[in-house]
């Protein structure tokens, strides 16, 4: 493993980046690589805050359907690899801006990029059944090549999503198809991030003390809210939800009277959201709803055996992230086999967004954009013509 919530969201000043491409030449690195990887970043970063970047990506965002899974394709002029883009839990999910920034640039960079739309992740909802709407995609996106040729692509995958696509990569046909998994502020233990959302402890390893960090106060009730669909008693699934969206909403609501009407499952959900002792996480994850335990614990990768994973891990994590902490990617790449994970660790960065920061950042953030294009260029080059059916169109603004 080399250490080094988003690479798309990277902000580089233009002295900076010359300054790096000029140590980086001398150091033995591709010039051209070099350069197109900070020019990559810049991209990324102006995103579409920038009219002239947002009217790019308006010119190669396709709205299409791909065997039958409707989505986004960016297509560039001469693609080298394709990628599958996959949000995370949010309401506007391929609309996302910063999540269609980051496609732009990436298509701008010879990757051919499809962001399928995801129902249960645009609607907050979470669940076992991730992993297979991950693989229906990477399906979709395998139609974008000669029946002759084996597909090897890239995943992109944000937050949550990174390990439903984790999952998706170590059964067929991913096993075989998936080559490459970018994971932003992803985890590896879901107790460990369940542990850090609502009580905001995390360890540096296992038996290790207790940290206490600063998540985000909003971070637990977008846990309780992406969970509600698998509470099996009806009123609670509907209080814990409103409970959840009244919280989100503003986070001093009085919801004493909704949790007054909660039965023994919606109760649970509360008596882990409410528990600040780190330790009694577990055994309060233990007592909640079986359908929702059940999902955690096949959702959770400490569970697998990621020594099976083929693909190689491009890992990109907040030092601060709000949401989950970045030892949670330093454990995710340490559980696989050894050389197949990269993990960069860089301040300034939220859980999806990335500040201006320093020099030392700005490098880290370059150089895994370069490890980016570096495997890129061992990718099976798709033929986009093959993936440009009747039904794609230019995109534009869809109610949600």
């Amino acid at each position: 493993m080399s250490i080094y919530r988003t690479t798309a969201w990277v902000t580089m000043s233009r002295p900076a980046v010359a300054g790096l491409t000029v140590l980086a030449v001398c150091c033995g690195c591709s010039p051209g690589r070099l350069v197109e990887s900070a020019q990559l970043g810049i991209d990324a970063a102006t995103g579409t805050a920038d009219p002239a970047a947002a009217a790019k990506v308006a010119g190669i965002r396709r709205e299409a359907t791909l065997a039958g899974q409707a989505g986004d394709l960016y297509l560039p002029a001469d693609p080298r690899a394709a990628l599958l883009l996959i949000p995370g839990v949010t309401p506007d999910g391929r609309d996302d801006p910063r999540l269609v920034a980051f496609a732009g640039a990436l298509a701008r960079y010879g990757f051919l990029v499809f962001a399928p739309e995801l129902p249960g992740l645009r609607a907050q909802r979470v669940g076992r059944d991730d992993p297979d709407a991950v693989a229906a995609a990477g399906q979709a996106l395998a139609s974008c090549y000669d029946p002759g040729v084996s597909p090897r692509f890239a995943v992109a995958a944000i937050s949550y999503a990174v390990a439903p696509v984790v999952i998706a990569a170590m059964t067929p046909p991913g096993a075989d198809q998936i080559a490459l998994i970018v994971g932003i502020g992803g985890y590896h233990d879901v107790v460990a991030a369940i542990t850090y959302l609502t009580t905001g402890y995390y360890r540096i390893g296992p038996g290790q003390p207790w940290h206490y960090g600063n998540p985000a106060p909003i971070a637990r009730w977008v846990f309780v809210l992406a969970s509600t669909s698998r509470i099996a008693d009806p009123l609670d699934r509907v209080l814990v939800s409103e409970i959840a969206r009244a919280k989100l909403t503003d986070p001093d609501a009085d919801v004493r009277g909704l949790e007054m009407r909660l039965g023994s499952g919606g109760r649970a959900m509360m008596a882990l959201v409410r528990n600040a002792d780190p330790e009694r996480v577990p055994e309060l994850v233990a007592a909640l709803p079986e359908p929702v335990r059940r999902d955690i614990e096949y959702l959770d990768l400490s569970r697998r055996q990621l020594r099976h994973l083929r693909a190689t891990l491009l890992l990109i994590h907040g030092r601060d992230d709000p949401l989950i902490p970045a030892t949670e990617s330093l454990a995710l790449a340490a559980a696989v086999p050894s050389g197949q994970a990269d993990v960069f660790v860089v301040g300034n960065l939220s859980h999806v967004e990335i500040h201006p920061g320093g020099i030392p950042d700005t490098l880290l953030l370059w150089q895994a954009a370069y490890r980016l294009l570096v495997l890129r260029d061992g990718l099976t080059e798709p033929d986009p013509a093959r993936c440009v059916p009747a039904q794609v169109g230019a995109t534009t603004a869809r109610s949600r």
